[in-house]
């Protein structure tokens, strides 16, 4: 999701300005060879940002997924060597600097200000809860965090794996996520918009 800065100011990027981004959930990176290989995957397409999900990084082997991404990275770890953990990967080219960073505890959300080209990104890299009734509240955690540390002169992208869908065209099953609603509010409240699903009405 990107922010609609158009709703709140009249800033557009350079029309040289090129940032592209994925994100992936990766199911894993504790095993080598795998992180190896999707490394070197995001490498070949020029991914200038990458956000990663349920990485299963935990602190003890983050020097050695540093070394092998070989480029700034920032990590909000899990406590399991089985689930959550995000991550956010530079390219080495952009040159980044990293103005602040937040992560949480359960290593479900990280956040960053960076100046990229001398303009200004809030990132967040977010891992939303599986259970549905866990989701309501981390969405409005999201929003608080968001309230506490963006500022309107940065442009906003925020990333990730969020368990839930506001359309039915996006579920096999035409059911209405129950947290929808949650999700569409936090949304809202800083003019983000569903680039997938502008760019694929």
């Amino acid at each position: 999701m990107a922010q609609d800065n158009g709703q709140q100011n009249s800033r557009t990027l350079d029309t040289d300005f090129n940032l592209t981004h994925c994100t992936l959930n990766v199911k894993g990176l504790n095993n080598l060879n795998k992180r190896r290989k999707i490394f070197q995957y995001c490498k070949q397409k020029k991914f200038d940002i990458v956000f990663l999900q349920e990485t299963f990084i935990t602190k003890s082997i983050l020097s050695s997924v540093d070394k092998d991404w070989n480029g700034l990275s920032l990590h909000a770890p899990s406590d399991s060597s089985h689930s959550r953990g995000v991550s956010i990967l530079f390219r080495k080219v952009i040159n980044p600097e990293i103005i602040n960073a937040h992560q949480s505890d359960d290593g479900r959300l990280l956040y960053a200000n960076v100046k990229i080209k001398n303009e200004y990104f809030t990132l967040m890299n977010i891992y939303a809860p599986n259970n549905p009734s866990e989701r309501k509240p981390f969405f409005n955690k999201c929003q608080k965090w968001l309230k506490e540390n963006y500022t309107d002169i940065n442009y906003l992208i925020c990333s990730g794996d969020l368990n839930c869908v506001e359309n039915r065209q996006d579920r096999t099953s035409r059911i209405i996520d129950i947290n929808a609603e949650s999700l569409s509010k936090f949304k809202s409240s800083f003019n983000l918009q569903d680039i997938w699903r502008m760019k694929h009405p």
